[in-house]
């Protein structure tokens, strides 16, 4: 697969991290809000290079 690819997956997997982290150390958030919330936005915002890595394969 191309790195067109390869880039959303790990744009996707550091913000899943980040929100997991800051949702567990959040007082009105838990690690499982965090992580579902990081994990929708990161994958609507990589969306046009997923479809776009998808499609070259």
């Amino acid at each position: 697969m191309d790195t067109i690819f390869w880039i959303p997956i790990g744009v996707i997997s550091i913000a899943v991290l980040l929100g997991l982290y800051l949702g567990a150390r959040s007082t009105t958030a838990t690690a499982k809000t965090g992580f579902f919330v990081a994990l929708y936005i990161s994958v609507m915002a990589t969306f046009p290079l997923i479809a776009i890595g998808l499609a070259t394969i």
